[in-house]
């Protein structure tokens, strides 16, 4: 399943080019919002997390040293895991928060979309969104 975020501010924030991590933080937090047992489960397996998540989709920005300014609006996020349990979980979680914070910045809420599923049999070109990581044992 895969999930289309859209936030928004209506001031022009900065925020770190380096932010993966509070993505990753918020996203266990919704997690945690909706089921702590849940969260902690799955914060605590040492393999496969069960889902991947796009950067950040900002129409228009501009790259400061460190920091990219934000100068629209609109923010464009993407979730994806296999797993139903997971995405009802983060959303269920998402709903109950409402925004999006990047250090001390928050970012409203303002629609989620359940993307349609991919078909299996059908033949597809894809554009990463985020690097892909690989890892091995």
């Amino acid at each position: 399943m895969r999930l289309k975020l859209l936030f928004y501010t209506d001031s022009n924030p900065e925020i770190p080019t380096n932010y993966n991590h509070f993505l990753t933080s918020a996203i266990y937090s919704y997690l945690a919002k909706a089921d702590k047992r849940y969260s902690s489960k799955l914060h605590d397996l040492c393999s496969y997390k069960f889902f991947t998540f796009s950067w950040l989709q900002v129409q228009k920005k501009k790259i400061v040293g460190c920091f990219m300014k934000i100068l629209s609006g609109e923010i464009l996020w993407y979730i994806s895991s296999p797993s139903k349990e997971f995405i009802h979980t983060f959303a269920n979680g998402l709903v109950k928060i409402c925004f999006l914070r990047i250090r001390d910045i928050l970012f409203e809420l303002r629609q989620i979309e359940v993307l349609p599923e991919v078909g299996i049999n059908s033949e597809m070109r894809f554009s990463c969104l985020s690097p892909i990581v690989v890892t091995t044992n």
